[in-house]
């Protein structure tokens, strides 16, 4: 008895609570969602730029020939 009496109580103090709890678990698939999309991009999209070797020869070549 003493719970329900509790538990009303709790609700009616703060009827805004459900809503603020819908917010909340939208909010959480949302960045997650777009957490998982800045990851893909990190990995697949800059693997590319980040793996590529440029030998010194190279670097030179490109140096001495942009002046």
């Amino acid at each position: 008895m003493a719970k329900d009496v509790v538990t009303f109580l709790s609700w009616a103090a703060e009827p805004e609570h459900d809503q603020r709890k819908q917010y909340g678990i939208k909010a959480v698939i949302l960045f997650s969602s777009l957490f998982c999309l800045s990851l893909y991009v990190k990995r697949f999209k800059w693997g590319v730029i980040k793996n590529r070797k440029i030998s010194k020869y190279e670097f030179f070549v490109r140096f001495d020939s942009s002046q």
